[in-house]
Formats: structure tokens, sequence, C-alpha cells
């Protein structure tokens, strides 16, 4: 027997909680600014929150980054070369970015800011990502 759905109400993440969740498993340390523009800039969503906290965790933990670093790498665009392991081109888009797609040719990259702008990145030589 199939049970009837029913409507569960979530509440908005607050600004205080998703700067928790961001900063979790790290030490903020003079850093709440920012936390606080970059989940803001993420829409307080936790999933998306959550997977932030892991990159910065994984370069804070494993790189060695400072937590100050990895929240500027927030703002780039890396593409790597999973045979080396090793960033193959890096991108910093003022405002930091908002979404990114690598087209079909493989030698083009889009993305777009926080300001608004479109970025058309060309990949010279490049086209098995």
């Amino acid at each position: 027997m199939i049970t009837p759905a029913f409507a569960v109400e979530v509440d908005a993440m607050r600004q205080a909680e998703a700067v928790s969740l961001l900063a979790s498993g790290l030490e903020m340390a003079g850093n709440r600014s920012k936390c606080e523009q970059l989940a803001a800039r993420l829409g307080e969503w936790p999933l998306l929150i959550n997977l932030v906290n892991g990159q910065l965790i994984l370069r804070v933990k494993e790189h060695g980054q400072s937590f100050t670093q990895a929240l500027g790498s927030v703002e780039t665009l890396e593409v790597w070369e999973l045979a080396t392991g090793k960033a193959a081109i890096t991108f910093t888009a003022y405002a930091g970015l908002v979404c990114c797609a690598i087209c079909g040719d493989g030698a083009t990259i889009v993305c777009s800011s926080g300001a608004g702008r479109v970025h058309i990145l060309g990949v010279e030589g490049k086209t098995d990502w």
C-alpha cells in the first residue's frame, strides 16, 4: 500500500548557520566577513556550501594552504590534467565565478562571474578533457 505524500516546510538557512557549515572543521581566524560573503554568494544552500567546505578542507589539510588562501581559490577556475594531477589552466574572475562549462569542441571554456560578465577562454592544443 502506498501512503499519501505530505509536504514538509523547510525554513531558509540563516547566515550564521551557513557560515558555520562553510567553516566546519576549519579555523576561521579573522575570515568571518569573507565567509559571510561566500555563503551569501552560494545562496546559503546547504548542499552547495557543504561541497565548498569539502574543497576548503582539502586545500587546507591536504595541500597546506592557509584558510585565507583556500577561500581565495573559490574565486578561481582550475582545470586539472587527470594524468598529472596538476592544474593545467588557472583563471581568476573578479567577483567570483558563478558557473562554468566546457564547450563541445573541448577547447573553449565559458564562465560567468558574480559581476555579470561572461568570460570565453580558448585553450590551445587541448581537446581531451
